[in-house]
């Protein structure tokens, strides 16, 4: 993100964070997110992309790697049924 732009289009926006342009708009519009009017135009500050994309990092559970589901080799699985 270019730190020394202060104000974003909806399109910029858009680009830097995969949001689309309308769902920007319509944040606006329903005043969900702070924004600027410069006459007409309509600009979204920096910092409130920032916030949207700090609000959205989640962070990794455990270091282990993921089973999808799957029993890991060596691990001991209960069975409900023979309690």
């Amino acid at each position: 993100m270019d730190t020394k732009k202060l104000l974003y289009t909806v399109f910029e926006a858009e680009e830097l964070t995969g949001r689309k342009a309308a769902t920007w708009r319509r944040d606006i519009l329903r005043r969900r997110i702070p924004y600027v009017k410069i006459g007409r135009q309509v600009r979204i500050p920096c910092e409130v992309i920032q916030e949207l994309i700090k609000r959205g990092y989640c962070s990794p559970i455990s270091a282990e790697p993921a089973s999808h589901g799957r029993p890991v080799k060596g691990s001991q699985k209960t069975n409900r049924a023979s309690h």
